[in-house]
């Protein structure tokens, strides 16, 4: 793999255009940010809220950390009887939505903002890998043709694991290419931080970290 060094500055003119572009998105991705769940999107927001919710009643402690989403009450003396734990994703999604539930208020609107803040990371990442790889006005012209795409536009604000998974990745990409260019522990350790809140998040990451890891070797 090559790696061609890039200026690690922006100019101020494309650093506007940068911040214009992220309100732009920020601006798609509000609209009805507070509508209740409706549609086949919605339908992990439903389910997601639902383990959030049971953290909140229960505690973390006593459900031992893993999602429940059982709507009725729970019968803890009987754990794989009168309900089951969810174990077939990772639990970040469901971590970060009972942490902004905390903070904004149990609401449709909290929910969907942690894949809207999630979608922002991942485009100011991108951004700088397209800086570091080809240079600001290349990484610039890579902003809209994925942001502007409906995957992100309107999906991006989607309750799901996806949207949380991406900054994650494309924050290692960012790094990894720096890595590429001078391995050092530091970013070594971010590499490996990445990662694991990455496949906390989504397992399907493992497929793109093994691959990585191919290129580097």
């Amino acid at each position: 793999m090559t790696v061609h060094t890039m200026p690690d500055s922006v100019s101020p003119r494309r650093l506007w255009a940068l911040v214009a572009f992220l309100l732009l998105m920020w601006a798609l991705l509000i609209i009805r940010l507070d509508a209740p769940w409706f549609g086949h999107h919605d339908e992990n927001g439903a389910w997601i809220t639902t383990g959030a919710r049971n953290f909140e009643i229960y505690g973390w402690s006593t459900l031992n950390y893993i999602p429940v989403l059982k709507n009725s009450p729970l019968d803890l003396s009987r754990p794989g009887e009168d309900f089951t734990y969810y174990v077939h994703h990772p639990p970040l999604i469901v971590y970060a939505v009972t942490w902004a539930r905390g903070l904004f208020g149990a609401t449709e609107m909290s929910t969907r903002l942690v894949s809207v803040f999630s979608t922002l990371v991942s485009l100011a990442a991108l951004f700088v890998i397209g800086r570091r790889l080809y240079g600001e006005r290349r990484a610039l012209w890579l902003l809209p043709l994925y942001g502007l795409t409906p995957m992100i536009a309107y999906f991006g604000r989607m309750p799901n694991h996806e949207p949380l998974a991406l900054p994650f990745i494309l924050i290692f990409v960012a790094v990894f290419i720096n890595w590429m260019r001078a391995p050092t522990w530091p970013r070594w350790a971010l590499l490996a931080l990445m990662a694991g809140l990455a496949l906390w998040t989504a397992w399907a990451a493992a497929f793109f970290f093994a691959a990585f890891g191919l290129a580097a070797l």
